[in-house]
């Protein structure tokens, strides 16, 4: 089993499939979903545009307050004075999965599932 795991591992190992099922090959996917009202963020941004991996969440806030009752203003800033601005980006690391692999295959009703596992003893 260990050998089979270490296989696995090894960059061009092909997955079998069951075509009888339409099963996929196996695939990676580390990262969970965002918490919601959260969107997919990326750490680093090449200056070429290119982007890391999605390893972040990201919401934007607006932190603008009322100064007579320092109670928020919920409106959209739409002018910046100064590179100043009330709408700021927050981010938290991306929730990372337990279980990252998996394969899809189509259950006995005809509908798409996904089975997940971890290659780490």
């Amino acid at each position: 089993m260990y050998r089979l795991l270490g296989a696995m591992k090894l960059p061009g190992f092909s997955w079998p499939t069951c075509p009888a099922a339409s099963s996929s090959a196996a695939r990676k996917d580390v990262y969970d979903d965002c918490p919601e009202g959260w969107t997919v963020g990326y750490s680093d941004v090449g200056h070429d545009g290119n982007r890391s991996k999605p390893n972040m969440c990201e919401k934007r806030e607006n932190l603008c307050f009322n100064h007579r009752n320092g109670r928020p203003i919920f409106k959209p800033v739409t002018t910046r004075r100064d590179g100043d601005s009330c709408q700021k980006t927050i981010s938290m690391p991306r929730p990372v999965r337990s279980k990252p692999w998996y394969v899809e295959y189509t259950d006995a009703k005809g509908l798409r599932q996904r089975a997940r596992f971890n290659l780490d003893i």
